[in-house]
């Protein structure tokens, strides 16, 4: 919650899907004012994968852009 949806550039979808067990089905979001890119229904066996992907840090699923500022550093 703590990026802002215009300094995304890309979001890794396949590595995402890689901390699912079993996806059922898994939908890309393209949306420029809300900061869901996807909505995965899938199925778990055990609650330790629901309360781990409940916690989880999407921070290394996403890729921002780069800021003029930093570049010329």
């Amino acid at each position: 919650m703590d990026i802002s949806q215009n300094l995304i550039k890309s979001i890794n979808h396949q590595s995402f899907k890689k901390q699912f067990q079993q996806i059922l089905e898994y939908r890309e979001i393209q949306a420029t004012n809300d900061r869901t890119f996807a909505i995965v229904f899938f199925r778990s066996e055990t609650m330790e994968e629901l309360y781990r992907l409940l916690q989880m840090d999407l921070r290394p699923f996403i890729t921002l852009k780069e800021i003029e500022h930093l570049r010329e550093r």
